[in-house]
């Protein structure tokens, strides 16, 4: 078989005029970065427009567009350390189709300038379509832009955004919600479903297809797939009660809410919250709060150099000796064997 060489050629430099071509952008994003904010949920959502942007691999922004921003335009440093350089200062948010609040610890959106919430405020009231991720949905409360709304948060953070007073609605079952021209998504690796979702909107699935392949991402999960508890070992938590219940627990385990607390705040009885348990985990709420307190302090004694009786004050338990005593019968080996295993198990893996 022959190859006509000069028609491959000419076919090649087609196609390249083709993707050189200067179209309008699909998707047009503005990112505002608040002191301290998440950077691996800033990474993966503008990552994830890097490569659902351009035809070849040369990361260009052609169907998606981006700018990142400041309050002055200066260097933004992430919760992790790392500094990140902006493109500008705040722009007029009605260039962007989103414009993006990128937030992470509480302390930055307490000490940020007042000038980036009245931005986003600006923003929303012309008209721009908002979205917060991480600890966002709790800036775009601040900013007033929340009231009676669905606001998505990790489970860590729904006493934040409820000790606003804002009327914003705290969302915690699910990884995004998207309420028309506010979006908001609980951070980390759901930024990539939520940017992938915004992609398909507006590029299109083969664009979609592309970035997940890239990011070595399976699929896109739908905004309502539920936070994942596996560190509880409770499994799938299908009923929504149960999930709010969990979420109660874990808000709370250095001051245990007493079960008849915990009913009220689920607005049921107690005899009904057995129940519940019973039918969800096959365990009583108390043996559930308990092990979830136990496996905190697990977690800290292999993770942190407090003395146990310090931890034991932490998981909510009135002395050490109450805490060693449950440990051992709940893992098999005292607290002090537990550090000493995970201090060995570390420095064999060195």
């Amino acid at each position: 078989m022959e190859f006509d060489s000069t028609a491959i050629w000419s076919a090649v430099q087609e196609h390249w005029r083709e993707t050189e071509t200067v179209q309008r952008p699909d998707l047009k994003v503005g990112f505002v970065l608040w002191p301290e904010f998440t950077l691996n949920a800033f990474g993966g959502f503008i990552d994830a427009l890097r490569l659902a942007s351009d035809v070849s691999d040369r990361s260009r922004q052609r169907r998606c567009t981006w700018k990142v921003m400041s309050a002055d335009g200066a260097p933004v440093r992430a919760s992790c350390g790392v500094l990140v350089t902006p493109d500008a200062s705040l722009s007029d948010p009605r260039a962007f189709d989103y414009v993006v609040v990128v937030s992470g610890l509480m302390s930055g959106i307490q000490s940020a300038p007042r000038r980036l919430e009245a931005y986003v405020a600006d923003a929303a009231a012309k008209g721009v379509r908002v979205v917060g991720i991480c600890t966002g949905g709790i800036v775009m409360a601040r900013a007033g832009i929340m009231k009676g709304r669905p606001c998505c948060v990790s489970s860590f953070h729904v006493s934040d955004l409820e000790n606003l007073e804002t009327e914003a609605r705290p969302v915690y079952d699910r990884i995004f919600v998207d309420d028309g021209d506010r979006i908001t998504c609980a951070g980390g690796s759901s930024s990539i479903d939520l940017a992938s979702y915004l992609v398909e909107r507006h590029c299109g699935r083969d664009r979609v297809v592309k970035l997940n392949e890239r990011l070595l991402v399976d699929r896109r999960r739908a905004a309502t797939h539920a936070p994942s508890k596996n560190w509880l070992d409770l499994g799938e938590i299908h009923d929504p009660r149960a999930r709010r219940a969990v979420l109660l627990m874990e808000q709370h385990l250095s001051k245990p809410l007493a079960m008849s607390e915990l009913a009220r705040r689920l607005n049921m009885s107690e005899r009904h919250l057995e129940r519940l348990f019973a039918s969800s985990f096959e365990r009583s709420p108390a043996r559930v709060y308990r092990t979830m307190r136990l496996k905190f302090g697990e977690w800290m004694l292999a993770n942190t150099n407090e003395r146990v009786t310090r931890i034991a004050l932490e998981c909510g338990f009135s002395d050490s000796s109450h805490f060693s005593r449950l440990f051992q019968e709940e893992f098999g080996m005292s607290p002090t064997e537990h550090r000493r295993r995970a201090l060995s198990a570390a420095a064999a893996a060195e």
